[in-house]
C-alpha cells in the first residue's frame, strides 16, 4: 500500500496532502487555518535537512509536534516536541495523546510558551542581540578610547 493510502487508513480524520513538489498542495490560507485548528502536527524531516519550516509553523500554532530527531540547537534543545526514533511508533503515540486530554493540553501550553520564549520573532531578536553583544565585548572595536 502506498504511504498516502496507509496514512489515510491509519488516521482517517487527518488533513494531509502528499504532493510531488513544493507549493503544490492546499492554499497557504487553508494550510494556516487547518494548522491552527489542529491539535497535533506531524513534522517529518525536510528534504535537504532534518529541520523543516513546518516545525516553526506548528510551534507558532501551538500544536503538539511529533518529529524525527532534530539538531541539538537552542531552538529545539529542551523543547516539548515529541521525538520518535521510528515512525512505526506514530500510531500509538497519537492514540496515547488523544486518550489523554490533560497531557495534550499541557503539551499545547508548553509549545505556546516555547514559541514565545525561544522561537518567536522577538525571542530570536533577543538571542541574536545577546550573541552580537558577546562578540562585541570579546572583540572591542579598534580605535575607540
Amino acid at each position: 500500500m502506498a504511504a498516502a493510502g496507509l496514512f489515510a487508513r491509519l488516521f482517517p480524520r487527518r488533513i494531509s496532502s502528499f504532493t510531488n513538489g513544493f507549493n503544490r498542495g492546499i492554499s497557504g490560507e487553508d494550510y494556516c487555518r487547518a494548522l491552527y485548528d489542529a491539535k497535533i502536527a506531524i513534522c517529518p524531516c525536510g528534504f535537504a535537512s532534518r529541520e523543516s519550516f513546518r516545525h516553526y509553523e506548528a510551534l507558532r500554532a501551538g500544536c503538539v509536534i511529533i518529529s524525527e530527531p532534530l539538531p541539538d540547537t537552542q531552538f529545539y534543545r529542551g523543547s516539548p516536541i515529541i521525538v520518535l526514533d521510528s515512525w512505526r511508533n506514530l500510531r500509538q503515540v497519537v492514540r496515547d495523546l488523544l486518550c489523554n486530554p490533560e497531557r495534550l493540553e499541557t503539551l499545547h501550553r508548553q509549545t505556546r510558551k516555547w514559541w514565545q520564549d525561544i522561537c518567536c520573532e522577538e525571542a530570536v531578536a533577543r538571542f541574536m542581540k545577546d550573541k552580537l553583544d558577546l562578540l562585541e565585548n570579546a572583540h572591542p572595536s579598534r580605535g575607540e578610547p
